[in-house]
Parts: C-alpha cells; sequence; structure tokens
C-alpha cells in the first residue's frame, strides 16, 4: 500500500499543473527569521524532500563540497561558481504554499559569510551561474522523482509476478487435489455398485433360507413323513457363520 500511496503522490507531482516553474526572481529574502538579504528564489515543481536531495547532489558534483545544515539553512563554504571569485553559497528549501506538498520554493543566497551577502552588481559571474542552476534544477528533480516512480512501479509488477506465479503454484496443487478427488470418486462409485451387488446376493440367500424355514416347519408340525424330512433337509447344506449363530 505504500508504494500505491507513493507513485500516487508523485504522479500529482509530475501531472500538469497550473503551479509550473517560474523564472528564478532576484530580490531581498529571509535568511533566517530575524535576517533578509538579497538573493534568488525559484518556485519548482517537486516535492521539498526531493528538491533536497537533488540539490544535495547536483551541488557536490558542481563544487565538489557537501552542504551542510544548520537551523533549516544549507551552506557550501569556499567555492567558486563557474570560475567566479571564491564565496558561500546558502540555500533554504521550503514548501511553496501550505496546503501545497508538491512545489517547492528554494531561496539561494552568495555571500562572504552569514552576515555580508554579494548582490548581482558585486558579483555578476557567479549569480549568472546560480542563475542557470537554479533554472536546471525542476529538470533534475522531475528526473530524479521520475526514478522514483520507475523504481516503485518496478517493484510492483515484480511483487504482481511473484502472486501471480503463487496463484499458478495453488493452481496446480488443486487440479492435483481435484483429480484425486474424481479419482476418488470413481473409485467410491465402484465400491457402491459392488456392495449393491453383495446386498442383492446376500438377500437371496436369504429368501433361500427363509423357503427352506417354512418348508421344514410345514413337513415336521403336520407330522410329515421321515421321507419328506430327507427331502427337505437333503438340500444343499447351509453354512452358518459365527455372526449368524
Amino acid at each position: 500500500m505504500k508504494s500505491f500511496a507513493l507513485i500516487a503522490i508523485l504522479l500529482t507531482s509530475l501531472g500538469v499543473s497550473q503551479l509550473s516553474a517560474q523564472n528564478v526572481k532576484e530580490g531581498t529574502y529571509a535568511f533566517s527569521k530575524k535576517q533578509n538579504e538579497p538573493g534568488l528564489t525559484i518556485v519548482i515543481q517537486g516535492q521539498p524532500k526531493n528538491v533536497e536531495t537533488v540539490m544535495r547532489t547536483s551541488l557536490k558534483e558542481l563544487t565538489g563540497k557537501r552542504s551542510k545544515e544548520s537551523k533549516g539553512i544549507f551552506s557550501i563554504e569556499e567555492v567558486a561558481l563557474s570560475g567566479g571569485k571564491m564565496l558561500n553559497v546558502y540555500y533554504r528549501i521550503s514548501k511553496a504554499g501550505k496546503d501545497d506538498p508538491n512545489h517547492t520554493r528554494v531561496h539561494f543566497f552568495l555571500a562572504k559569510n552569514e552576515t555580508d551577502f554579494y548582490t548581482s552588481q558585486e558579483e555578476e559571474q557567479s549569480f549568472l551561474a546560480a542563475r542557470s542552476y537554479l533554472e536546471d534544477l525542476e529538470v533534475e528533480v522531475e528526473i530524479f522523482e521520475m526514478e522514483i516512480l520507475v523504481k516503485s512501479q518496478e517493484k510492483l509488477i515484480e511483487k504482481a509476478i511473484g502472486d501471480h506465479d503463487r496463484m499458478l503454484r495453488d493452481s496446480v496443487d488443486l487440479e492435483e487435489k481435484r483429480l484425486e478427488i474424481v479419482e476418488r470418486q470413481v473409485e467410491n462409485h465402484q465400491e457402491r455398485e459392488e456392495q449393491l451387488d453383495h446386498i442383492d446376493q446376500e438377500k437371496q440367500r436369504l429368501a433361500g433360507f427363509r423357503d427352506r424355514l417354512i418348508s421344514l416347519k410345514q413337513v415336521y408340525e403336520r407330522g410329515g413323513s421321515t421321507e419328506e424330512l430327507q427331502r427337505v433337509r437333503g438340500r444343499t447344506p447351509i453354512e452358518v457363520s459365527p455372526n449368524q449363530r
């Protein structure tokens, strides 16, 4: 279920939206709760956590240094962007709107330190490099999120195939059991037919016993001759089983 939820969220994020990527803007933005500084900002399509992952990775590739995070501010110190002067890079990442988890606002700052910030007039080459980086950021985030979607979809399909294979094994087992039941039913039918034949034979024997008994009683009770008794008794000897005694 988590995979379905992830795919649904990312599809919403990657879908056509009225809040498509805006142009990079330059102005004065919140560096911290009590400090506004000159910098660049952009709103891009993508979830904040994914934007953070992409920026950490791409800026490390661009500058050769890892981003450090403190109180929601990311920093990379003493780097040069596209051949510009050595400076510090700071950035903040947040949701673009309170109820919009699929768009992210990025504030990007270039500075000597946390109190001395550059403007584009003071460091034009570095600002141009920063602007170019931010303009490409949304595509990089979309690629990253699409890779997540592909992996999630592959796992879903792999699981679905596994479930199908399990169902197939169950089907084979059930078919074997069905054939065993059919075979047993055939055997049971034959056994019942044989038992009915046996019952008929025993009934015929019973009828014979009764006829002989009646004949013996009749001859004996009317005081028949010895010759008549011998004639009745002279029939095939009767075998009496232990259960009949």
